[in-house]
This record gives structure tokens, sequence and C-alpha cells, in this order.
């Protein structure tokens, strides 16, 4: 549920129909709260429904005060507002009726009217898309204002006084009236407006001392259009936030596609070099497998051969054709040592390790040997490298 400045906003309307010098008149009252107080907005007389306008007047509440209310003074008492009304008039069909009661310590004061009437005023105006918020009858709606004025005073309305005494309401008297002002909690209003600004405290404060029934239900079923009609509000600005939201976003993303877009254009240009590039790369990795599978042919028979040659006192731990003799690094060029062979292993005895290296000079692929290292071991073995020059073909 909504605080009531967003159901009501800051203006609150009442019309009393009212019978004034013989002439049945709208009087329309209009409060305005401005920093926490309500000042007169407007008070004007209309002779129609038809003269008031939905763009004035959103929501009020309705004062019958014509000659539709029968009000009657009763010199006895009851909690039960029923059996007021039916001892007041028993010849009424209740069912047919809206009424209203007030009792002091002595007396009673019933206010009846026709469910037939204001049901169609309250139509009427639901037509032109007014809310009517609660309804009140006759000078009892004088009751709203009780905590407002002095507890021994007398008030006038638009054609009756109304007496006052210890705070309570002891008589009400019709007469015809001049209009006259007065103030009212430091508000100046005239006799006119006295049961309209009623009207206005009333659904104000959201108190109705009067029809409480039908005033709930009416004040009811506004407050909830109200709260439809801010929620789908709401709704359709948090849509409405949600596709801009989504806007800029397929904006965003638009502009990255169309930056993509471009920048995989450049890419396949580049794309289509470096595949040009790979076939050049391929024809040459082709011409470069067919010589290597022939020196590698040759290079099997060698490697046979120094197998062959080797003695059952030396151990080979390695065998590397070509070996790289510089390190890998980004951008730099590999070297390696061509048509040669380089050999690991230990010996048990040197003279066997001289025979073997005389064993591979004496072959004629073979154009040199040179022993790189030799050196003893603690398990009574020798560790050597030999370095093996091939003769080119």
């Amino acid at each position: 549920m909504y605080p009531r400045k967003f159901t009501y906003g800051s203006v609150f309307s009442a019309v009393e129909y009212a019978n004034y010098n013989g002439k049945e008149t709208l009087q329309l009252l209009q409060l305005e709260k401005k920093k926490k107080e309500l000042v007169v907005k407007n008070n004007q007389s209309f002779l129609s429904i038809d003269e008031i306008k939905k763009d004035d007047v959103k929501h009020f509440f309705l004062v019958i005060n014509n000659s539709q209310v029968i009000t009657k003074k009763v010199d006895f008492l009851n909690e039960d507002p029923l059996i007021l009304v039916q001892e007041a008039f028993p010849n009424i069909a209740l069912q047919d009726f809206y009424f209203d009661t007030y009792s002091n310590d002595e007396d009673s004061f019933i206010a009846i009217a026709r469910k037939t009437y204001i049901d169609t005023l309250i139509d009427e105006y639901e037509k032109k898309g007014i809310a009517v918020v609660g309804v009140g009858l006759g000078s009892l709606v004088i009751k709203n204002l009780l905590n407002f004025i002095k507890p021994d005073t007398s008030i006038n309305t638009s054609n009756s006084i109304v007496s006052i005494e210890d705070a309570k309401i002891i008589d009400i008297r019709k007469t015809n009236l001049d209009k006259s002002y007065f103030s009212i909690n430091g508000l100046e209003i005239s006799n006119l407006d006295t049961l309209s600004l009623g009207g206005i405290l009333s659904y104000y404060t959201g108190s109705f001392l009067g029809l409480e029934d039908l005033n709930s239900t009416l004040a009811g079923n506004y407050e909830k259009k109200r709260e439809f009609t801010i929620n789908l509000t709401l709704i359709l600005g948090f849509l409405l936030f949600s596709l801009l939201i989504n806007f800029f976003v397929f904006n965003n993303y638009y502009s990255k596609v169309t930056a993509l877009e471009s920048e995989l254009s450049i890419n396949e240009v580049y794309k289509n070099q470096l595949i040009s590039l790979q076939e050049e790369v391929k024809t040459k990795e082709t011409v470069l497998e067919s010589i290597q599978s022939v020196s590698q042919s040759k290079l099997a028979i060698y490697l046979d051969e120094v197998g062959q040659l080797v003695p059952n006192t030396i151990s080979l731990s390695e065998i590397n054709y070509q070996p790289i003799t510089s390190r890998f690094k980004k951008g730099k060029q590999i070297k390696v040592d061509l048509n040669r062979i380089l050999i690991r292993g230990v010996v048990k005895k040197e003279s066997d390790f001289t025979v073997f290296v005389d064993l591979l000079e004496s072959k004629n692929w073979i154009d040199n040997v040179i022993i790189n290292s030799f050196s003893k071991n603690r398990n009574a073995t020798n560790s050597f490298e030999l370095l093996i020059d091939q003769q080119n073909d």
C-alpha cells in the first residue's frame, strides 16, 4: 500500500449539495497541503454536476445537505444505530436508505437519505472520471470538526446553526443564513464551506465518523484503482527503462561487432598471405624431406657399422647425428654440426677404446675422429665423448 500522498496527492476536495436561499447549489471546496498544513486552494459554486471538470477535481467527499436528507432529533439514546433509526422513522424500509447518527448525553440525531439518489450521484461522477471517496449526510458532518473548534460555541453551515456544548452537538436548527466567514484552527472559510471542510478532514485523516461501511468501500475502491494505476505506470516505466538499457547495450555490441568485422576483413588479407607462405614452406619441406630420406638411409648403414665395431667392454649412452651446438632462443638461428656424429659412453679397458677409435678411422666414410673427452670414473670405468666427421657425399 502506497503512502496517502501518492494515492490522493496534495489537493483534497469536497462538494456540498445544499439549498441556499431557496436554490440548490453545488458548493466546491478544495484544500491543498503545503508545508504540513492545509490551505484553501479553491472554493466556488456550481449549478450542476456538468460544471465540475475532471481536470480540476480528481476525488472528493460528497456532502448531501439538501431536501433529499431528513434530519430528526429524538430524546432517547441507544448504542445500536439501527434501533435509533427504527425508533425515529418506524415506517421506512431500512434497506432503501443510507443513515447516519449522533448522540450526546441526552438526545440523538438521525439523518437519512435514499440510496438510489446517492448511488446515482456517485455513478454520474464515476462516469466523468471523478471518484467519490466518502459521503456525509446533512449537518451531522460537523462532528468531524468537533476536535478543531471551541467546546462551547455555535457554528453556521449553509442552512443551519449547530449549537455545541462541552464539545458535543446539542442542537441543529435550520434557518436561512447570509454568507459569513470564520476561522477554524487557523483556516479562514465561509459558512458555505463548513460541512465540506468536515468532509475533507474525514478522508484526509482516513477516519470516517459516519456511514463507515459505505465510506470504507468508496475509499478502498479508489485506493485500489490508484494502486493499480501507479503499479501499471511503474511497470511501464521499468519496461521502458529496460528497453533503453537493451538499446544502449545492443548499440554498444553493434559498434564492437562493426569494429570486429573491420578487423576481420584486415585479418583475411593477412590470412591469405599466411596461406601463401605456408604453401611455400610446405614445398620446401617436401624437397628437404626427399633429401633427408636419402641421407637417412645412408646414416642407418653408418650407424649400423659403428654398432658392429663397438667391443663388449664399451657401453654407448648416446649417439647424436648432427648435434645442436646452440641454445634455443626466439628469433635466433639454430646451429648444428653438419655431417658429424656425437658418441658418448663408458669403457672398462683403455686399450679397447684405442682399438675402437682406430677401427672407426679405418672406415672410408669417416674423415676424422675427434676425442672430445676421456675421464676416469670412481667405478673403474672411463667416460668418453667422440665426434666423428663424416666425409661429404
